[in-house]
């Protein structure tokens, strides 16, 4: 049962992810975005998938490695298209 609703949990975390993503690549535009709140989730993630690793939980393991990644690529995009941004406006 518990592992349903972990599995369940970490899909709809990883899905929370995609609208931020489209939004990112729709607007080119990463000006609202905190790239500290960003970093501490993805290093959050990341401390989680070697914990899920060390206890031997694939489940958990897989699911905050997909988290990491998904919050790795909202920092790309907002670093590049804040790089974008500065180039154009100089």
């Amino acid at each position: 049962m518990f592992e349903y609703l972990g599995a369940i949990g970490g899909i709809i975390l990883i899905a929370s992810y995609l609208p931020q993503i489209v939004k990112l690549v729709r607007t080119k535009s990463s000006e609202d975005i905190s790239m500290l709140f960003i970093g501490c989730i993805m290093l959050a993630a990341a401390c989680l998938t070697l914990y899920a690793y060390h206890i031997e939980d694939l489940l958990f393991t897989v699911l905050n490695t997909m988290s990491a990644l998904t919050a790795g690529i909202v920092l790309a995009l907002t670093f590049h298209y804040r790089k974008k941004g500065t180039e154009a406006n100089t």
